[in-house]
């Protein structure tokens, strides 16, 4: 299951228990990873944090209780489960812009449904090519993307490269509060030598206000384009291509030229606790349709 299905399944977990009190550890391990990788990359593909999220779909199901009558704010912050009828208020208020009490006499209509991760992010496919490939999935085009990147060469240089980028990261407050980023990598074309050496570029996605320093940090941008996703381990990336390569032949599309990308959730150390092949990774092949292959 890849990063996105994951995501949308935790999603899926808020909404069924948006009456308790909801754990985001329990959201996290539902995702099927860290707390701090799923708070990260939560907040990067939905645009919200999860707390964020979660106040706001509680507050849209409140608003629908207070516009049938059911005003009574103690049964509100009661029934969802909010820490104390204070806090259900200041939430209410910092996404409506109105108390509670205030609230139903403005002419204002408050609503947050709940989002589809599936909706963003996947481009139409057909159903033969879900069915046979149901590890690989068409993506809407990738909008251009600011990165800051750090290439290194040797025998494993991911361990470095991600060493590197991860302490910028932190340098750079990126770690605080989980912000939102996105770490992607790639080997660097043509790098491999006679030893086995090769090189090894990690990026992470920074915002258009962030400025770069004269360093071993450089500014990358990737172009915008379409790719198709699978998740997949490091020891398993060849027959993962090999898939793709299928699933090309099969849908008619063709390979882009555009770059080709690993997503790591946490490359902090590389997973150096597991085997370097047990490494997971959501895996990007770019593609491109042919001028004469209409959308389906």
């Amino acid at each position: 299951m890849n990063y996105y299905d994951r995501i949308q399944k935790s999603i899926e977990f808020i909404e069924r228990y948006i009456d308790e009190s909801i754990d985001i550890q329990d959201a996290a391990d539902i995702s099927k990873m860290s707390y701090s990788e799923y708070c990260r990359f939560f907040h990067a593909i939905t645009g919200y944090n999860v707390q964020e999220y979660i106040g706001k779909r509680k507050t849209a199901y409140a608003v629908n209780d207070m516009l049938k009558g059911k005003t009574d704010i103690n049964h509100l912050a009661k029934k969802y489960c909010f820490s104390s009828t204070e806090a259900f208020c200041m939430i209410f208020r910092s996404n409506t812009g109105y108390l509670p009490s205030e609230f139903l006499d403005q002419d204002i209509y408050y609503s947050f449904e709940m989002i589809d991760v599936r909706k963003i992010y996947y481009d139409t496919q057909d159903k033969m090519l879900i069915e046979r490939f149901p590890d690989i999935r068409l993506l809407r085009p990738f909008p251009k993307m600011r990165m800051a990147s750090y290439t290194s060469f040797g025998n494993q240089p991911e361990n470095k490269a991600c060493k590197v980028i991860m302490e910028y990261a932190k340098a750079n407050k990126y770690l605080d509060s989980y912000k939102a980023f996105r770490i992607f990598g790639f080997n660097v074309s043509d790098s491999i030598k006679h030893d086995g050496t090769y090189g090894y570029t990690v990026c992470m996605t920074v915002d258009d206000s962030h400025e770069f320093s004269d360093g071993p940090i450089k500014e990358l941008i990737i172009e915008n384009g379409q790719y198709v996703v699978a998740t997949t381990t490091v020891n398993n990336l060849v027959d993962t291509w090999e898939r793709f390569k299928e699933w090309l032949r099969v849908s008619g599309m063709n390979s882009g030229d555009h770059q080709y990308l690993e997503e790591h959730l946490n490359c902090c150390n590389w997973r150096v606790e597991e085997p370097v092949n047990d490494t997971e990774i959501n895996l990007y092949m770019p593609v491109s349709r042919n001028s004469n292959n209409s959308k389906r």
